[in-house]
């Protein structure tokens, strides 16, 4: 993941935490392949997009408070 990536993520999670929201849909995420990342906010990040050969300019993902964090299973 580029560090541009995770600035603009961090910059979303303290938008989370000024509104006060638990969970948040994200669309046109631009990042590749799919997984799972905790921000240095504490705020997880679930992501699917395409491979890293056929680019990047599609993707979906959830961002999840620390507390709705907890709600998720495996």
């Amino acid at each position: 993941m580029k560090q541009t990536e995770t600035g603009r993520a961090a910059q979303v999670a303290r938008e989370m935490d000024r509104y006060g929201l638990g969970i948040l849909g994200m669309c046109e995420m631009r990042w590749t392949s799919a997984g799972k990342i905790t921000l240095s906010t504490n705020h997880t990040v679930l992501y699917s997009g395409l491979l890293k050969e056929e680019g990047h300019h599609q993707g979906v993902g959830f961002m999840l408070s620390q507390e709705a964090n907890k709600c998720l299973k495996e």
